[in-house]
Protein backbone atom coordinates (compact mmCIF):
# COMPACT_ATOMS: atom_id res chain seq x y z
CA UNK A 1 0.00 0.00 0.00
CA UNK A 2 1.33 3.50 -1.20
CA UNK A 3 2.04 6.01 1.50
CA UNK A 4 -0.83 8.40 -0.11
CA UNK A 5 -3.24 5.93 -0.23
CA UNK A 6 -2.71 4.57 3.50
CA UNK A 7 -3.06 8.30 4.16
CA UNK A 8 -6.35 8.25 3.33
CA UNK A 9 -7.82 5.38 4.44
CA UNK A 10 -6.06 6.10 7.61
CA UNK A 11 -6.96 9.50 8.57
CA UNK A 12 -9.14 12.09 9.08
CA UNK A 13 -8.99 15.98 8.75
CA UNK A 14 -9.28 17.69 12.33
CA UNK A 15 -9.54 21.42 13.11
CA UNK A 16 -9.02 23.03 16.35
CA UNK A 17 -8.99 26.55 17.38
CA UNK A 18 -7.18 28.95 19.18
CA UNK A 19 -7.34 32.41 20.41
CA UNK A 20 -5.33 34.92 21.87
CA UNK A 21 -5.67 38.63 23.79
CA UNK A 22 -3.80 40.68 21.28
CA UNK A 23 -4.57 43.25 18.58
CA UNK A 24 -4.47 42.06 14.93
CA UNK A 25 -2.03 44.73 13.78
CA UNK A 26 0.11 42.95 16.63
CA UNK A 27 -0.64 39.47 15.64
CA UNK A 28 0.35 40.46 11.88
CA UNK A 29 3.49 42.69 13.11
CA UNK A 30 5.00 39.46 15.03
CA UNK A 31 2.49 36.10 14.66
CA UNK A 32 5.21 34.08 16.10
CA UNK A 33 5.31 35.77 19.76
CA UNK A 34 1.66 35.41 20.56
CA UNK A 35 0.27 33.27 22.68
CA UNK A 36 -2.80 31.32 22.48
CA UNK A 37 -5.42 29.29 23.85
CA UNK A 38 -6.35 26.31 21.96
CA UNK A 39 -9.69 23.99 22.29
CA UNK A 40 -8.83 20.62 20.35
CA UNK A 41 -11.12 17.86 19.35
CA UNK A 42 -11.61 15.25 22.37
CA UNK A 43 -11.58 12.32 20.07
CA UNK A 44 -9.89 11.75 16.16
CA UNK A 45 -13.58 11.68 14.59
CA UNK A 46 -14.20 15.60 15.82
CA UNK A 47 -13.53 19.13 14.33
CA UNK A 48 -13.64 22.58 15.56
CA UNK A 49 -13.14 25.13 13.06
CA UNK A 50 -13.81 28.13 11.43
CA UNK A 51 -14.06 30.56 14.78
CA UNK A 52 -15.67 33.75 15.00
CA UNK A 53 -15.77 36.05 17.91
CA UNK A 54 -18.05 38.57 19.85
CA UNK A 55 -15.94 40.67 22.43
CA UNK A 56 -18.32 42.11 24.92
CA UNK A 57 -16.73 44.17 28.17
CA UNK A 58 -13.18 42.31 27.53
CA UNK A 59 -14.96 39.00 27.26
CA UNK A 60 -14.71 36.57 24.44
CA UNK A 61 -17.62 34.17 23.18
CA UNK A 62 -16.11 31.89 20.12
CA UNK A 63 -18.55 30.57 17.20
CA UNK A 64 -17.67 28.03 15.62
CA UNK A 65 -18.14 24.78 13.72
CA UNK A 66 -18.54 21.45 14.92
CA UNK A 67 -18.68 18.62 13.39
CA UNK A 68 -18.27 14.85 14.09
CA UNK A 69 -17.26 12.45 10.69
CA UNK A 70 -20.34 9.56 10.49
CA UNK A 71 -22.48 10.98 12.59
CA UNK A 72 -23.17 14.50 11.88
CA UNK A 73 -23.62 17.29 9.27
CA UNK A 74 -21.62 20.29 10.99
CA UNK A 75 -23.39 22.23 13.45
CA UNK A 76 -23.09 25.82 15.13
CA UNK A 77 -21.85 26.22 18.92
CA UNK A 78 -20.84 28.51 21.13
CA UNK A 79 -17.70 28.75 23.39
CA UNK A 80 -17.37 30.72 26.59
CA UNK A 81 -14.00 31.75 26.89
CA UNK A 82 -14.31 32.83 30.53
CA UNK A 83 -15.89 29.98 31.51
CA UNK A 84 -12.92 28.25 32.34
CA UNK A 85 -14.26 24.83 31.00
CA UNK A 86 -13.71 24.35 27.21
CA UNK A 87 -16.83 23.30 26.29
CA UNK A 88 -19.01 24.58 23.39
CA UNK A 89 -22.58 24.86 23.45
CA UNK A 90 -24.96 23.95 20.70
CA UNK A 91 -26.22 27.26 19.40
CA UNK A 92 -27.95 26.06 15.63
CA UNK A 93 -28.55 22.73 13.61
CA UNK A 94 -30.00 22.29 10.56
CA UNK A 95 -30.96 19.60 8.37
CA UNK A 96 -28.11 20.74 6.09
CA UNK A 97 -24.50 21.46 6.63
CA UNK A 98 -23.00 24.44 8.56
CA UNK A 99 -20.31 26.59 9.11
CA UNK A 100 -18.34 29.93 9.05
CA UNK A 101 -20.83 31.64 11.72
CA UNK A 102 -19.80 35.29 10.68
CA UNK A 103 -20.90 37.77 12.84
CA UNK A 104 -22.09 41.38 11.50
CA UNK A 105 -24.25 44.38 13.15
CA UNK A 106 -26.59 47.03 11.58
CA UNK A 107 -28.36 49.56 13.60
CA UNK A 108 -27.16 48.08 16.48
CA UNK A 109 -28.91 44.09 15.65
CA UNK A 110 -26.89 41.76 15.56
CA UNK A 111 -26.33 38.45 12.74
CA UNK A 112 -25.14 35.34 12.18
CA UNK A 113 -24.48 34.48 8.86
CA UNK A 114 -23.44 31.21 8.69
CA UNK A 115 -22.23 28.94 5.64
CA UNK A 116 -25.32 26.71 4.44
CA UNK A 117 -24.63 26.66 1.03
CA UNK A 118 -25.97 22.74 0.79
CA UNK A 119 -29.33 24.48 1.46
CA UNK A 120 -28.88 26.62 -1.95
CA UNK A 121 -29.68 29.78 -0.04
CA UNK A 122 -28.24 32.39 2.45
CA UNK A 123 -29.97 32.70 5.99
CA UNK A 124 -29.50 36.02 8.65
CA UNK A 125 -29.81 34.39 12.01
CA UNK A 126 -30.50 37.59 14.89
CA UNK A 127 -28.22 36.89 17.73
CA UNK A 128 -30.43 37.66 20.56
CA UNK A 129 -28.89 37.62 23.97
CA UNK A 130 -26.86 33.86 23.65
CA UNK A 131 -29.15 32.59 21.15
CA UNK A 132 -30.06 32.74 17.69
CA UNK A 133 -33.67 33.58 16.50
CA UNK A 134 -35.21 32.64 13.04
CA UNK A 135 -33.73 33.96 10.33
CA UNK A 136 -34.33 37.88 9.56
CA UNK A 137 -33.71 37.29 5.88
CA UNK A 138 -33.30 34.52 3.50
CA UNK A 139 -31.80 34.87 0.01
CA UNK A 140 -32.84 32.28 -2.01
CA UNK A 141 -30.72 30.91 -5.25
CA UNK A 142 -27.51 32.42 -3.43
CA UNK A 143 -25.48 29.33 -2.36
CA UNK A 144 -22.79 31.16 -0.89
CA UNK A 145 -20.00 29.97 0.52
CA UNK A 146 -17.86 31.18 3.61
CA UNK A 147 -19.45 34.57 3.18
CA UNK A 148 -17.51 37.57 4.16
CA UNK A 149 -19.48 40.94 4.43
CA UNK A 150 -17.74 44.20 5.17
CA UNK A 151 -19.08 47.72 5.34
CA UNK A 152 -17.58 50.58 3.07
CA UNK A 153 -18.51 53.36 1.70
CA UNK A 154 -21.80 53.04 2.35
CA UNK A 155 -22.77 50.00 0.92
CA UNK A 156 -22.03 46.38 2.34
CA UNK A 157 -19.91 43.91 0.47
CA UNK A 158 -20.79 40.69 0.42
CA UNK A 159 -17.09 38.41 -0.51
CA UNK A 160 -17.74 34.61 -1.33
CA UNK A 161 -17.30 31.72 -3.45
CA UNK A 162 -20.08 29.58 -4.85
CA UNK A 163 -21.03 25.82 -4.39
CA UNK A 164 -22.24 25.99 -8.04
CA UNK A 165 -19.08 27.68 -9.13
CA UNK A 166 -16.27 26.21 -7.52
CA UNK A 167 -15.50 25.93 -3.68
CA UNK A 168 -11.95 27.49 -3.85
CA UNK A 169 -11.44 28.68 -7.06
CA UNK A 170 -14.07 31.21 -7.89
CA UNK A 171 -14.21 34.54 -5.89
CA UNK A 172 -17.82 36.77 -6.16
CA UNK A 173 -18.55 39.70 -4.94
CA UNK A 174 -22.41 41.68 -4.13
CA UNK A 175 -23.21 44.80 -2.88
CA UNK A 176 -26.36 46.42 -1.27
CA UNK A 177 -27.57 49.32 0.76
CA UNK A 178 -28.64 47.33 3.80
CA UNK A 179 -27.26 44.52 5.38
CA UNK A 180 -30.12 42.30 4.85
CA UNK A 181 -29.76 42.89 1.19
CA UNK A 182 -31.03 42.81 -1.70
CA UNK A 183 -27.72 42.05 -2.79
CA UNK A 184 -26.29 43.43 -6.62
CA UNK A 185 -23.55 41.19 -8.20
CA UNK A 186 -20.75 42.93 -8.70
CA UNK A 187 -20.11 43.14 -12.99
CA UNK A 188 -16.45 41.87 -12.65
CA UNK A 189 -17.48 38.67 -11.28
CA UNK A 190 -16.14 36.28 -10.61
CA UNK A 191 -13.36 38.78 -9.29
CA UNK A 192 -10.37 36.37 -8.62
CA UNK A 193 -10.00 33.10 -10.30
CA UNK A 194 -6.92 31.37 -8.01
CA UNK A 195 -6.85 28.80 -6.03
CA UNK A 196 -4.44 30.11 -4.33
CA UNK A 197 -6.23 33.46 -3.06
CA UNK A 198 -10.23 33.06 -3.97
CA UNK A 199 -12.09 31.32 -1.05
CA UNK A 200 -12.31 33.40 1.84
CA UNK A 201 -10.88 33.42 5.20
CA UNK A 202 -11.97 35.54 7.66
CA UNK A 203 -13.29 39.10 8.41
CA UNK A 204 -11.57 41.89 6.22
CA UNK A 205 -9.15 43.59 8.13
CA UNK A 206 -9.02 47.52 8.48
CA UNK A 207 -5.18 48.95 9.12
CA UNK A 208 -6.01 52.91 8.68
CA UNK A 209 -6.96 53.30 5.37
CA UNK A 210 -5.73 49.61 4.08
CA UNK A 211 -8.02 46.84 3.58
CA UNK A 212 -6.24 43.06 4.44
CA UNK A 213 -8.83 40.06 2.96
CA UNK A 214 -7.85 37.12 4.18
CA UNK A 215 -7.92 34.30 1.60
CA UNK A 216 -7.32 30.23 1.59
CA UNK A 217 -4.76 29.01 -0.24
CA UNK A 218 -5.94 25.72 -1.68
CA UNK A 219 -3.75 25.27 -4.41
CA UNK A 220 -1.82 22.16 -3.08
CA UNK A 221 -4.27 21.43 -0.22
CA UNK A 222 -7.75 22.77 1.28
CA UNK A 223 -6.60 25.34 3.71
CA UNK A 224 -3.02 25.16 3.22
CA UNK A 225 -2.74 28.50 4.49
CA UNK A 226 -4.09 32.28 4.30
CA UNK A 227 -2.65 34.51 1.56
CA UNK A 228 -3.46 38.55 2.89
CA UNK A 229 -4.91 39.84 -0.19
CA UNK A 230 -4.57 44.10 -0.07
CA UNK A 231 -7.45 45.25 -1.49
CA UNK A 232 -6.75 48.53 -3.89
CA UNK A 233 -10.12 49.66 -5.49
CA UNK A 234 -13.40 48.37 -4.29
CA UNK A 235 -16.29 50.57 -6.16
CA UNK A 236 -19.92 49.44 -8.07
CA UNK A 237 -17.93 48.87 -10.73
CA UNK A 238 -14.11 47.79 -10.23
CA UNK A 239 -12.52 45.88 -7.85
CA UNK A 240 -8.74 44.88 -7.90
CA UNK A 241 -6.72 43.76 -5.15
CA UNK A 242 -3.10 42.57 -4.70
CA UNK A 243 -2.10 39.24 -2.77
CA UNK A 244 0.83 39.92 -0.18
CA UNK A 245 1.87 37.97 2.76
CA UNK A 246 1.37 34.67 3.26
CA UNK A 247 0.44 33.33 6.76
CA UNK A 248 1.61 29.44 7.66
CA UNK A 249 0.52 27.27 10.42
CA UNK A 250 3.86 27.57 12.09
CA UNK A 251 3.38 30.77 12.35
CA UNK A 252 0.56 29.84 15.05
CA UNK A 253 2.32 28.80 18.50
CA UNK A 254 0.73 25.78 19.80
CA UNK A 255 -1.55 24.91 16.71
CA UNK A 256 -1.31 21.72 14.72
CA UNK A 257 1.02 22.03 11.47
CA UNK A 258 -0.81 21.00 8.28
CA UNK A 259 -3.10 24.16 7.84
CA UNK A 260 -4.47 27.29 8.15
CA UNK A 261 -7.88 28.31 7.02
CA UNK A 262 -9.77 31.19 9.40
CA UNK A 263 -8.55 34.36 10.58
CA UNK A 264 -10.85 36.64 12.52
CA UNK A 265 -10.28 39.51 15.06
CA UNK A 266 -12.09 41.53 17.40
CA UNK A 267 -11.07 44.90 19.31
CA UNK A 268 -8.65 42.97 21.99
CA UNK A 269 -8.56 39.21 20.13
CA UNK A 270 -7.82 37.45 17.11
CA UNK A 271 -9.05 34.02 16.29
CA UNK A 272 -7.58 31.43 14.16
CA UNK A 273 -8.22 27.12 13.45
CA UNK A 274 -5.62 25.24 12.36
CA UNK A 275 -5.64 21.18 11.23
CA UNK A 276 -3.46 18.69 11.19
CA UNK A 277 -4.20 14.41 9.45
CA UNK A 278 -5.62 12.41 13.00
CA UNK A 279 -5.06 8.40 12.24
CA UNK A 280 -7.97 6.96 12.32
CA UNK A 281 -7.99 3.17 11.76
CA UNK A 282 -11.62 3.01 11.20
CA UNK A 283 -11.42 6.07 8.47
CA UNK A 284 -12.49 4.67 5.36
CA UNK A 285 -16.18 3.32 6.62
CA UNK A 286 -16.21 6.70 8.60
CA UNK A 287 -15.93 8.74 5.02
CA UNK A 288 -18.06 6.39 3.61
CA UNK A 289 -20.51 7.16 6.21
CA UNK A 290 -20.07 11.20 6.04
CA UNK A 291 -20.68 10.85 2.49
CA UNK A 292 -24.10 8.86 2.89
CA UNK A 293 -24.81 11.61 5.33
CA UNK A 294 -23.75 14.73 3.07
CA UNK A 295 -25.78 13.04 -0.03
CA UNK A 296 -29.27 12.43 2.88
Amino acid sequence: MSVGLASRLLTLEQWCIGWAECSIARFLQEPETVTFQWLKPRHSTELLADPFGLEENGRLTIFAEHLTYGRTKGQLVRIDTAAGDDESVPLLKRPFHLSYPFIAEEHGRRYVIPEQSESGALAFYPLEGAELGAPAAILHGLDAIDPTFLFHDGLWWLFCTRRSTGANTALHLYSAERLLGPYRPHPQNPIVTDPAFARPAGRIIRLGAQLLRPAQDCAQSYGAAIMLCEIETLTPQRYAERPGRRLLPSHVAGGYSAGLHTLDHTEHFVLVDTKRMAFAPFAAPIKLADKIIARA
